[in-house]
């Protein structure tokens, strides 16, 4: 979802694995955040058009429940996280949640390319196997400056403030103060991959970490970057 919080005037974008989930849920509970999606969007065919979760901006202001000009008075914020944090957590997300919520029909599982190709693959290797067969060809067009790839750029071109994973409540509580926005601003601690360890640098040989920082070198940018945040359009 993305999370509208009209009195303060704060818009949250859900940016998957970014620990968003708990602000979500905080924003609902501390400053009567509401759903800016109200519900998922499908086609005649079932395929999701617009999730509720993880809607974008142009997804908000086009089938959500305020409209352009009022987003012009709205302080638009959303997570970030290290790439190789995000890719960690996919795989194991891949070999634990994931496989029954694919059976079970989860719409969300169909924005990701060939899902269940990831899933059985990933029950089968090891997470560097995994991320070389699924990532080296986009990586090499990366690599050759053919074209360019972002994890989260569909949320990030359109926030003003960046909330990193990694110091999420730091970052959120900084957010607020410079708003004078009162509340509560401990974020409770929920969702978390289970396994997966505080290091995630040490599940990465030196072949994938090159492949990595080649394929999202603008979300190592947007991360390393942080507060207040700035789209790489516009940063100077």
């Amino acid at each position: 979802m993305a999370i509208i919080c009209r009195e303060t005037k704060l818009l949250f974008l859900l940016n998957p694995r970014t620990g968003s989930t708990a602000l979500a849920n905080h924003l609902i509970n501390e400053w009567k955040g509401e759903w800016a999606v109200p519900q998922n969007i499908v086609d005649e065919n079932g395929r999701l058009l617009v999730p509720q979760k993880h809607p974008d901006l142009e997804q908000v202001a086009e089938h959500g429940i305020v409209s352009k000009e009022e987003l012009k008075n709205y302080l638009i914020f959303t997570g970030v996280a290290n790439p190789y944090d995000s890719l960690l957590t996919l795989y194991k997300k891949m070999i634990t949640t994931y496989p029954k919520l694919y059976e079970e029909g989860a719409l969300f599982l169909r924005r990701i390319p060939q899902p269940k190709a990831m899933i059985d693959y990933a029950a089968k290797h090891s997470f560097n196997r995994w991320l070389v067969h699924f990532y080296w060809k986009a990586a090499l067009k990366a690599f050759l400056g053919l074209e360019k790839f972002s994890m989260s750029g569909r949320y990030t071109d359109s926030a003003a403030v960046l909330l990193r994973k990694d110091h999420l409540q730091e970052d959120f509580a900084q957010m607020l103060k410079s708003r004078n926005i009162p509340g509560n601003y401990d974020i409770p601690r929920l969702n978390q991959t289970r396994d997966k360890g505080k290091d995630y640098m040490s599940a990465y040989n030196f072949f994938t970490k090159f492949l990595v920082g080649t394929l999202y070198k603008e979300d190592i940018y947007n991360y390393k970057n942080g507060f207040p945040g700035k789209s790489p359009s516009n940063a100077s």
